[in-house]
């Protein structure tokens, strides 16, 4: 009778401590999900405060007029001096990466908000005709893609809300 007084206890004790492993990983990966999105949003956050950063806005939001691609690229494509071509490109690539961390899930649409959020519809804004004619003359269907992505999901998030 003690025997299986015994194996029962141990039993019990090796069933608490396998919900107790499992619990502990549970928690230990929430929490480094948690710190891997804060390491995220302090890398986003940091390239915020790059002048080349906001030099790119300027010249792309406020600065550059254009009424096609062709005029883009005639006014500020590649051989030119205005760094235009490279402000298009520099902001693309950025927000392209925003984009893919939120659709993979890897980072929240509300911290993308709260940072980036107007910016990014001024930069789409500005960059529609570009991307769209891009896609249509070049058959390349994810240009601008991540932009307009981002720009959907914030103004579906602000529907919601």
């Amino acid at each position: 009778m003690q025997q299986l007084d015994f194996a029962r206890v141990s039993i019990v004790i090796a069933s608490i401590s396998v919900v107790m492993g499992v619990v502990l990983a549970v928690l230990q990966l929430r929490g480094q999900s948690k710190t891997r999105q804060a390491q995220l949003f302090m890398q986003i956050y940091s390239r915020l405060d790059d002048n080349e950063f906001w030099e790119n806005y300027g010249k792309m939001v406020w600065e550059f007029e254009y009424e096609s691609m062709d005029d883009f690229l005639e006014k500020y494509g590649p051989g030119t001096e205005t760094g235009g071509y490279a402000a298009y490109m520099s902001l693309t690539a950025f927000f392209r990466g925003i984009g893919v961390l939120v659709e993979k899930e890897l980072i929240d649409i509300d911290v993308v908000d709260e940072l980036v959020g107007v910016i990014t519809k001024r930069v789409w804004e500005k960059i529609k005709p570009l991307a769209r004619d891009h896609r249509e003359r070049f058959d390349y269907s994810r240009e601008g893609k991540w932009v307009e992505y981002l720009v959907n999901k914030i103004v579906e998030k602000d529907q919601n809300n």
